[in-house]
């Protein structure tokens, strides 16, 4: 994977020389529609809204910034300012979006953690911008997709384990307050059982060189792995 992400970074810098930040933004955005303030009215509360329509009330996660929405899907519902998104792929009576993605849950339905989002791939992004796939094995590609009989699969399913379990069984440790912005990158985990989110872990180095990972979710950091350096890093 490191080869992967090196060569990556390396088109991104030449890439960012010739665009400028709004079409940077606009290439990795989100697409969101124009439509403004359609569906149903909300009832706004401390944490979230109520869906008058239906009774719902949706709440925000315990960290906002832990999932996302895949894809913003249609308008769904508004409370008077800002409007409300059905994600594709998830039942909009669970759950929710705005128009940067953020999720809204059904407030009967606990957090999501890493253990119960049960990841088996992931994106790799530095900052905004995409970087690589880590590939799920193979019992979970989509049966639906025909492919050429010699097609060779990538299999990260090794890695998006290591990370998964080191986040759920690692021991937490304080995450220092400098590090290396050049050696951090996001990890957008893809699980069978939520497929319209994505739960973000960050891979990051502190300036003596130490790697952690960080859940933001459980806001917890532990030290990362040699064989997850490795992958990241490259270094021996």
């Amino acid at each position: 994977m490191k080869k992967r992400v090196t060569a990556l970074l390396l088109v991104l810098v030449c890439t960012a020389a010739l665009c400028s930040c709004d079409a940077m933004r606009a290439f990795f955005g989100f697409e969101v529609s124009e439509d403004r303030l359609v569906g149903s009215e909300v009832s706004v509360t401390d944490y979230g809204f109520v869906d008058d329509a239906t009774g719902i009330e949706y709440v925000m996660f315990s960290n906002p910034i832990s999932v996302y929405a895949l894809e913003i899907g249609d308008p769904y519902c508004n409370d008077g300012i800002s409007q409300y998104y059905e994600i594709p792929w998830q039942d909009p009576s669970e759950y929710l979006c705005d128009e940067n993605g953020w999720v809204y849950r059904a407030s009967d339905l606990p957090d999501i953690s890493m253990k119960s989002f049960s990841p088996v791939s992931a994106f790799v992004y530095y900052g905004s911008v995409y970087l690589t796939t880590l590939y799920c094995e193979e019992k979970y590609r989509d049966d639906s997709v025909s492919y050429p009989d010699d097609t060779v699969f990538d299999d990260d399913s090794e890695l998006i384990y290591a990370i998964r379990d080191a986040v759920i069984y690692g021991d937490s440790v304080e995450l220092p307050t400098e590090l290396n912005d050049e050696n951090t990158f996001y990890i957008r985990m893809l699980s069978p059982e939520y497929p319209g989110l994505y739960y973000v872990v960050m891979f990051t180095q502190d300036n003596d060189g130490v790697c952690y990972l960080y859940d933001r979710a459980s806001r917890t950091a532990v030290i990362a792995t040699d064989s997850i350096v490795r992958e990241f890093l490259g270094n021996d």
